[in-house]
């Protein structure tokens, strides 16, 4: 149908978006990202590499499959080929150019008229994460690999999107085991528990959702000073430190599946408020505090995509009532060298880049967080207190003068709110 010349681009108009097309070894036309030079399917044979592919994914028990970044199309046809018939492939495309372009070079090709392959086109961050949010917990969830390197090239929602799927992806089978034993341990205690969500926060109070990186240091005196006149969020990882500067805070959120919450905990005050989850490690359901349950799949429950403990506390302070918030110590940003610097443990992780990639998962849990309860975070001031690194998108960035600043005008107005 194309007339591929010599140097393999065809003779019809063929370059749309950021991609243009070229043909493959065996002569059937793939696609090349144009500013990175990165292949969409193979430059030999797309069908054979395709196939390689979707034979990893040839699972047992899974029920549709939704196939991030379709491409030319190659990787579908192939899971729709090696996985049964009464799967569909729900194809999210987030470049609608790109989808332009496999109608223009493959009209006729399975991948655009099987029944059993539906092309959903995401034109934004917000509606490939809606999409991806479709899933049923049976389906499976498979990353095109051109566009997960792609991802890597990106620094917007879309790349910490992927970045946060990659991750969950990866862990699953590290942590599939601890959180079944976790579930199961934790089931009876947690039917007992009051729900996180009758609660509410002071609205005169601002709120710190406080997590362990480098900007706690910073902010740690004015925390201790004006300590009555704020309502503080930790997570579990930050608990140490704020121990260290003798601040107990009010809340604590405790997700972490692993015996390191425990330790973390024993720094707590007994009547400390502690927000669990059906995954939190069951020593920190039966010595700590007075518990609340943050929800579960099948019900109401904190968000906590993301990888990091501070996604379900700022969704918390969000959820329950805080005009003011702050978030302190959750940098994401790898100053110094380490993961969290902050963190009392023998064991902190570090990484030599200055944002690694699990950053981006995290800052995109938070992200989306301030945009799920935007009918509430329209009226509230989220404030990002970092150092080294750009402000949550939503937030607005200060330092940590002008957290004083702002606690100190909180406290003008709950002096006259109170009188």
């Amino acid at each position: 149908m194309f007339d591929f010349n010599a140097n393999g681009m065809t003779s019809v108009p063929d370059q749309l978006a950021d991609f243009r097309v070229v043909s493959a070894i065996y002569g059937l036309p793939t696609a090349v990202h144009v500013s990175t030079g990165m292949l969409v399917h193979s430059r030999v044979d797309p069908v054979h590499e395709a196939r390689l592919i979707a034979e990893q994914y040839l699972v047992a028990g899974i029920g549709n499959i939704h196939l991030l970044g379709g491409g030319l199309g190659y990787l579908a046809e192939a899971l729709l080929a090696v996985n049964s018939r009464e799967r569909k492939i729900h194809v999210i495309e987030p470049d609608p150019g790109l989808h332009a372009l496999s109608i223009r070079v493959r009209p006729v090709a399975l991948y655009h008229t099987s029944e059993f392959i539906r092309i959903n086109r995401a034109t934004t961050p917000q509606t490939f994460m809606k999409l991806c949010e479709t899933a049923h917990p049976k389906d499976g969830i498979i990353i095109a690999p051109y566009f997960e390197r792609l991802s890597f090239e990106r620094k917007d929602q879309l790349s910490g999107f992927v970045q946060m799927l990659r991750a969950e992806r990866a862990s699953s089978p590290v942590y599939m085991e601890l959180l079944s034993r976790n579930h199961g341990a934790n089931q009876h205690l947690l039917s007992k528990m009051p729900s996180v969500f009758t609660q509410r926060l002071p609205q005169t109070k601002p709120a710190l959702v406080v997590g362990a990186g480098p900007s706690l240091d910073a902010c740690s005196a004015i925390i201790h000073e004006r300590r009555k006149h704020l309502t503080v969020i930790a997570t579990s990882g930050a608990v140490p430190s704020l121990s260290s500067y003798d601040i107990d805070p009010d809340w604590v959120v405790a997700m972490e599946a692993k015996e390191c919450v425990v330790a973390d905990l024993q720094f707590l005050r007994r009547s400390t408020n502690i927000i669990v989850f059906p995954s939190t490690h069951p020593d920190a359901l039966t010595l700590y505090g007075n518990r609340f349950f943050a929800g579960s799949d099948c019900s109401r429950a904190l968000a906590t995509r993301g990888g990091s403990t501070m996604i379900p506390a700022l969704d918390f302070a969000l959820q329950a009532g805080s005009e003011i918030i702050a978030l302190v110590g959750v940098d994401l940003s790898n100053a110094g060298g380490n993961y969290a610097c902050a963190a009392n443990r023998d064991q902190t992780m570090t990484n030599s880049f200055r944002d690694p990639p699990k950053y981006s998962a995290m800052r995109t849990g938070l992200e989306w967080v301030i945009s799920k309860n935007r009918h509430v975070s329209t009226g509230v001031r989220i404030l990002h207190v970092c150092t080294g690194a750009n402000a949550i998108a939503g937030t607005t960035m200060i330092s940590s003068e002008g957290l004083s600043t702002v606690v100190s005008d909180a406290m003008s107005e709950e002096f006259v709110h109170d009188g």
